[in-house]
């Protein structure tokens, strides 16, 4: 009994280490469309991800920028996606501040999400697809993306809706992890992007503002 739960906690650990060296590497080689983004913390350790630099310089510290950046690969939609701000309680933390909320797809199925600023795209597990019931996923459009473990092929599709708590972003690209990299999803740029982000862990809340 020792040993079968040894080998189940070393292939745990092992998948956790993958997870890690994916998560924050996921992006295009031609990558989306977005307006320059600015990540920093707070004297209170709130993390925040808005679309113009803070103004106190005590924040210049931490401070990320995610520069903008374009594809022709990236399906096109008829106009700009509906947005509605909203908060959501973190599911939980791993170590180095990985960040888990559950996301709603499409009204309909809810899955934990890493939120990932460095993911270019919002990305769905293959398992997440298949229940969506996604069609023909095989012959949907293709984009190379790079990981840290080399250079993979996500198809690209759309989703109806994508609600975490009351936020929600209603016609979002998606990638699709066809080949079952990742452990769970990415909440990427293409929902991100829409909101000014804060991330509180001590009280364990996310809000996303317009």
């Amino acid at each position: 009994m020792i040993r079968v739960f040894s080998k189940l906690y070393q292939r745990s650990t092992m998948c956790i280490l993958l997870w890690a060296l994916l998560v924050g590497c996921l992006s295009l080689v031609s990558s989306v469309h977005a307006g320059d983004m600015y990540r920093w913390v707070d004297e209170q350790g709130r993390v925040h991800l808005t679309d113009t630099p803070p103004q106190a310089k005590r924040d210049l510290k931490d401070l990320q920028v995610y520069k903008s950046r374009e594809t022709s690969g990236e399906p096109k939609n008829s106009g700009m996606p509906a947005v509605d701000a909203g908060k959501a309680n973190l599911t939980s933390t791993k170590p180095g501040g990985t960040v888990i909320v559950e996301a709603v797809l499409n009204q309909r199925l809810t899955v934990p999400m890493v939120l990932d600023t460095g993911a270019d795209l919002t990305v769905l597990t293959k398992e997440a697809a298949k229940e969506l019931r996604i069609p023909a996923m095989d012959r949907l459009p293709k984009l190379p993306f790079k990981t840290a473990g080399g250079m993979v092929n996500f198809p690209i599709t759309t989703l109806q809706s994508l609600r975490v708590g009351t936020a929600e972003v209603r016609d979002v690209n998606i990638a699709i992890d066809i080949d079952s990299h990742l452990p769970m999803g990415l909440l990427g740029m293409t929902f991100l992007r829409h909101f000014k982000v804060t991330v509180d862990q001590q009280r364990g809340q996310v809000t996303f503002e317009r």
